[in-house]
């Protein structure tokens, strides 16, 4: 396992290392800061330098020889935004921590899926095109109802923590839980009765004396229940034969990379627009119980203002304002990019923009706290749509992931093609916890 782990973080620093030489010949070249290509590339750094550092985290908790270092002793690699890195570092330790409870679960009840044998089998089995299965270790336990197969302990870490470095949901803290079930059950706090927003958990405190009486802080704690329902996302690529057998670096590599790439964008979706209904996950922005804040500017439905009228400016702080205080640290913005466009143009009374340096900062920030863009969000533009979640992720969103990950080669499906077929399959599901820590800003 740490050999594994080592080469992982050798592997994901050397990335981050040689996008960040590509960033500084462009710049060098005279390329703009902000053009496309530089942008992208960042973003590449980042995640690669999350995954490192997830990796080394996990090496803490399981090896009991020091961690080992980055590649090129440690060479600091600017322009990495410190703070960003940080912060987004330790969300996603979190989450890895939780997925690799699940994973060591799974590699209890069946370790023949952490066994050499078996990454071998596994990867004999994509390489041949499917026509080698894993002989021995072709059992009940490592098949799924489709036919496919449970991919390797190891490979499915390094999908799942790639997948929470290109995820918005899961780079925001949510809590993962993990699911034996279709249904997984959770507390859902409920809005204390007489003191509204103040409480921040499943306890509640009072003042009583020395001899409290039978009934003092009975009617404090309230609870519900959120059942969760977890629904199976899969994701498709069919490459052709002659480009696996050509391609020059390790294709399972580049599909673990795309596959988590993928997953990613299936589960923001789900978790934040999914409908509950026609197997979709229930979404965030579904939940019907969280408070709004209009934001309606000068033009109706949409982010606006004028030199004379404020507009969706003021709107801006006021649902800052809104989220009781216990949630402001660790609070985040989620909206479209066309909508933080929109916040970008406001203007004050001297026709200057009054967030523009904010939300071009890297990372972005809005009124002090960080911006996740998502395309997954609503625009403006039309009546009652909710254009901006504002909230704490980490106090009130649950995401219920039922192990394990597999995968499935289809062979004879694109034969006439000379393509095969690679599904990746997945099972999640998502809900609020608590409606308090969040705030939905609309038009």
């Amino acid at each position: 396992m740490t050999t594994r782990l080592q080469q992982s973080i050798d592997s994901n620093a050397k990335s981050a290392l040689k996008a960040n030489d590509e960033i500084e010949a462009r710049l060098a070249r005279g390329e703009a800061p902000t053009s496309p290509g530089i942008t992208a590339l960042a973003e590449q750094r980042d995640a690669y330098l999350r995954a490192a550092e997830v990796d080394r985290e996990r090496w803490d908790s399981t090896s009991p020889t020091p961690r080992p270092n980055m590649p090129e002793g440690g060479r600091e690699i600017a322009p990495v935004p410190t703070v960003r890195l940080r912060r987004e570092t330790n969300q996603l330790v979190g989450a890895s921590r939780s997925t690799y409870r699940q994973l060591e679960k799974l590699r209890d009840a069946h370790p023949e899926l952490a066994s050499d044998q078996y990454l071998d089998d596994f990867l004999t089995y994509f390489r041949s095109f499917g026509a080698n299965k894993p002989s021995q270790y072709a059992l009940e336990a490592v098949q799924d109802k489709s036919g496919g197969y449970t991919i390797p302990i190891d490979l499915q870490h390094d999908i799942l923590q790639r997948r929470a470095a290109f995820s918005v949901i899961l780079g925001l803290g949510a809590e993962v839980i993990g699911a034996t079930s279709d249904i997984a059950k959770w507390v859902r706090i409920l809005e204390h009765p007489t003191d509204g927003s103040i409480y921040t958990s499943s306890f509640v405190g009072d003042w009583v004396s020395e001899t409290p009486g039978a009934s003092d802080g009975e009617a404090d704690a309230q609870f519900g229940t959120l059942e969760i329902r977890i629904r199976k996302a899969r994701a498709l690529t069919k490459p052709s034969r002659d480009l696996v057998s050509d391609y020059p670096g390790d294709f399972l590599e580049k599909l673990t990379v795309d596959a988590a790439k993928n997953l990613a964008l299936i589960v923001d979706k789900g978790l934040l627009a999914g409908t509950g209904i026609a197997n979709q996950p229930f979404g965030i922005l579904s939940d019907a119980d969280i408070a709004t804040v209009s934001l309606e500017g000068t033009t109706v439905n949409t982010i606006s203002n004028t030199t004379g009228d404020l507009g969706s400016a003021g709107k801006l702080i006021d649902i800052v304002s809104e989220l009781p205080s216990q949630y402001l640290d660790g609070a985040a913005w989620v909206m479209h990019r066309k909508t933080a466009a929109k916040i970008r143009k406001l203007v004050d009374a001297q026709n200057r923009y009054l967030w523009a340096a904010g939300l071009e900062s890297n990372p972005p920030t809005l009124l002090g706290y960080p911006v996740f863009l998502s395309d997954f969000m609503p625009q403006d533009g039309t009546d009652g749509n909710k254009v901006a979640i504002f909230g704490n992720f980490s106090a009130g969103y649950v995401v219920a992931e039922r192990m394990p990950l597999s995968a499935q080669v289809l062979v004879e499906k694109y034969s006439d093609t000379e393509q095969f077929g690679l599904i990746v399959r997945t099972r999640v599901g998502g809900g609020i916890c608590n409606t308090d820590a969040f705030r939905f800003g609309t038009v």
